[in-house]
């Protein structure tokens, strides 16, 4: 097992990068990474190597590339709307209109929504393909799949008839 405290793993411990990485963009805090990194020595905090250094900046460019940082920030902020919306219903100050608005929009915040839809409104599709020759292929091949209501026919190299 390596040492923890070696720069040139720690360089190379992409975790250690990542966490780095959140905090330098705001995500985490500085107490939530000395707790979870708990065991680096001192020195690693005071006066990381340049291999270290090196390695969170090009992940902080990667995550905001890639859009990940914007997320984890943006999650971050939405944890937070239902204290900001409730303050603004609860708030006899504030106008009816607003209240009702933030009363709305907390009632879309705790709806799970399609996550807790039951599986018997998931729509089905059936695919037929017509082999010719009176033979074709259907998938799924069961029974309780509901056939389409009628193929159009594909225009076949010199047919002129103008059915597409």
């Amino acid at each position: 097992m390596s040492d923890v405290n070696d720069p040139t793993d720690l360089a190379n411990n992409r975790e250690l990068i990542a966490d780095l990485s959140r905090f330098a963009e705001g995500v985490l805090t500085e107490q939530q990474i000395r707790r979870k990194w708990r065991h680096l020595d001192t020195s690693v905090w005071d006066a990381p190597d340049d291999a270290l250094v090196d390695a969170v900046e090009a992940e902080r460019v990667r995550r905001v590339r890639s859009g990940r940082a914007a997320r984890e920030k943006a999650q971050n902020l939405a944890v937070q709307a239902p204290d900001i919306l409730g303050t603004i219903m609860t708030n006899d100050g504030n106008s009816p209109r607003h209240r009702i608005e933030a009363a709305k929009e907390l009632r879309v915040v705790a709806d799970n929504g399609p996550e807790v839809a039951p599986a018997a409104n998931v729509e089905k599709f059936l695919i037929r393909i017509d082999l010719g020759g009176g033979e074709t292929f259907t998938y799924p091949n069961n029974s309780d799949a509901t056939p389409p209501q009628k193929l159009l026919p594909i225009k076949q190299d010199g047919d002129d008839d103008g059915v597409v």
